[in-house]
């Protein structure tokens, strides 16, 4: 069966039926192709992003990159990935075409939009994607510790207490090891996770803790990772020995990278300090005395350690010539707002706020 279809310089063009199936189904199946490389490579951004963040990697990266290389490293590779899959894709459906002796009629045009609309759909859900993964990990560990708890609520403990400790010892080891500023910092934090993971083994009394402590780690990390940056602009380098006087040079991110190195080893007036001392009394009062101790001595050897290398970088002689380098409201305004959040949640936690964690923390087995 022959069709005719259109018209150039007054000549008919005639094909077959499957010629003319397969020109109205090339536009759709490079939709499709561009769907499945969004679809399913967006989801592999979701996934490593998720495991690097679970496991503490990716502070560890932040030491060595800035968040916007990290992420803009990704993106770009796993589209790069998803190109080369849907350029096979297409290469491997071509092939039968051609063999079945139907012309396919892929112009310029038609791969410069495809390509177009691949990248900028891509940047776009991958980096949506990347972004609403921290809540969404802190989320579904809550929902997997909630349902283990009903069932069997001894085997999650042993395992977060494990795993707790050794992070705690693992975080002592390389803040002692550690002469890069940044990474000392991505490795204090790791500390982090271990404190949270003793506080959920123990449940109950720890549970409120724990939750005001993550909430005041996410403010603690802003406010170091954004004053670090701007020690990293101004100096160069993330290496400690590089760096003196620092609270001469740059007054300002000198003085809040202080207070959230403090604030980051449990200080008071600091939610951190607070919520440190919930997690202990619930230790204590779950009688696991050997975590306690162990908890409070990785706590003192990674406070010892970081005071070491970041005060005499903050406090010590300056060898720079010229006056201090000053800093814009726009850029000092979102850390004094991570100050006075974490200085609230420490002296008052506002009622609404309050309420909101007790209410969390009876899911995971917090008092009512």
């Amino acid at each position: 069966e022959r069709v005719e279809i259109g018209e150039t310089a007054n000549e008919q063009h005639v094909q077959s039926q499957g010629q003319a199936t397969v020109k109205m189904m090339v536009p759709f199946f490079f939709m499709f192709m561009i769907y499945m490389g969004i679809i399913g490579i967006g989801q592999q951004m979701l996934s490593s992003v998720i495991e690097e963040k679970n496991s503490r990697i990716i502070e560890m990266l932040l030491s060595a990159v800035s968040p916007f290389e990290l992420m803009a490293g990704k993106i770009l590779g796993l589209g790069a990935i998803g190109l080369t899959i849907i350029g096979l894709w297409t290469a491997v459906s071509y092939g039968p075409i051609l063999w079945q002796g139907i012309s396919v009629d892929i112009t310029g045009k038609l791969l410069f939009c495809f390509v177009v609309y691949y990248i900028l759909g891509f940047l776009f859900f991958s980096a949506l994607l990347a972004a609403i993964q921290f809540n969404i990990s802190v989320v579904a560990v809550f929902r997997i510790l909630h349902i283990f708890r009903g069932h069997d609520a001894s085997f999650v403990s042993h395992e977060l207490l494990i795993m707790g400790c050794l992070s705690l010892i693992v975080a002592a080891v390389q803040v002692m090891a550690a002469r890069n500023y940044k990474r000392l910092v991505a490795y204090a934090c790791v500390s982090s996770s271990g404190v949270i993971a003793i506080g959920l083994s123990v449940g109950k009394a720890a549970a409120y803790g724990v939750l005001l402590y993550i909430v005041s780690n996410a403010f603690v990390k802003s406010l170091l990772f954004l004053t670090a940056g701007r020690m990293r602009a101004v100096y160069g380098t993330n290496e400690v020995k590089a760096l003196s006087g620092v609270m001469r040079v740059l007054p300002f991110s000198g003085l809040l990278f202080a207070v959230g190195i403090f604030a980051l080893l449990g200080f008071p007036p600091f939610g951190s300090f607070l919520a440190e001392m919930l997690i202990l009394s619930g230790i204590v009062q779950s009688g696991n005395m050997i975590a306690f101790s162990l908890m409070c001595a990785m706590l003192t050897i990674i406070f010892v350690a970081t005071g070491r290398s970041i005060f005499p970088m903050l406090w010590g002689p300056s060898n720079w010539q010229g006056p201090p380098v000053q800093e814009t409201w726009v850029t000092a305004l979102p850390k004094l707002g991570f100050v006075l959040a974490l200085v609230l949640l420490g002296v008052y936690t506002p009622d609404p706020i309050s309420a909101l964690l007790r209410q969390v923390a009876q899911t995971i087995g917090g008092p009512g």
